[in-house]
Parts: C-alpha cells; structure tokens; sequence
C-alpha cells in the first residue's frame, strides 16, 4: 500500500468522520428546538399572593396582592396598588379590606388623595360616597350618604 493511497483512506475517513459529526450536531439542535417549544405552554391558572410589575430599575410600579404589602401602604385582604414614575402612590383599589370594605382611591403627584370611592369614614354600614379633595387635603365636594351626626 502506497502513501499516497494510505493518504487518501484517511481523508476518505475524516470526511466521513465530519459528516457524520455535522448530522448528529444537527439533530441535537432540531431535539433541542422541538423541545423547546413544547416547553412553552400557557397555564391555565396562575397562582401567587402577591404579584408586581416593576420598572427597568426593579422598582414596584404596579402591586396585585391577596394580603398585605409591606412599608406605609397595607392591603388588607386584596386590592391592586399602582406608582407612577417616581415611586409615589397614584391608585389603590381594595376589596373586602378591613379598613375600606371596598374602595378607589386616586392620588395626586404629591401622593396626597384627591378622589375616594368608597364607604363613608371607613364604615361599611355609613354608606357610599364619592368624596374629592384639593392639592392640600381638604374636602372639595362629597356625594353620597347618609353620613354619621357630626361629620365635616
């Protein structure tokens, strides 16, 4: 056997070699591929206690909680809260909270509120209202009732 037929078995072999190498390559990736996408499912339920969108910074802008979130603002039993860019207060809407029973509330920039849905003072048993307040914090307009004796 000559070298130069020696040479040609061996790259003979090596091409071979490649093809082969390149096809098991390439089934790899088409498994890998249909795997996954048949990872990618949509649940049909998605369940946690509290869920938040935040800003490319990691700050909560948008808050859905089932209990309570920590800090100065306390959700009892449910509600969703949204910030605006700056972190502060701009919607709280609560369900079944102790404080509220029910409630919207909007807030200006300063996070000072300035429209309430909701029961009277808190209480469940005074009524419904739609109360409106100016940038300092005073009652502007309120509709709605009857209201306890002896509130402003």
């Amino acid at each position: 056997m000559s070298t130069d037929t020696r040479i040609e078995s061996l790259e003979t072999q090596v091409r071979t070699l490649k093809r082969m190498l390149f096809g098991v390559f390439g089934v790899v990736i088409v498994g890998g591929l249909l795997a996954a996408t048949t990872l990618q499912k949509v649940p049909d339920v998605i369940q946690a206690k509290k869920f938040e969108v935040v800003d490319s910074t990691g700050k909560p802008v948008a808050v859905l909680s089932s209990d309570t979130r920590g800090g100065t603002l306390e959700l009892t039993g449910g509600g969703l809260v949204v910030f605006d860019d700056k972190g502060t207060l701009a919607l709280q809407a609560t369900a079944n909270s102790r404080e509220r029973a029910g409630s919207l509330v909007l807030f200006n920039k300063e996070g000072k509120q300035i429209v309430s849905l909701g029961p009277w003072n808190n209480n469940i048993d005074g009524g419904g209202t739609v109360m409106t307040k100016n940038a300092k914090g005073e009652l502007t307009s309120m509709i709605g009732g009857p209201w306890p004796s002896g509130s402003d």
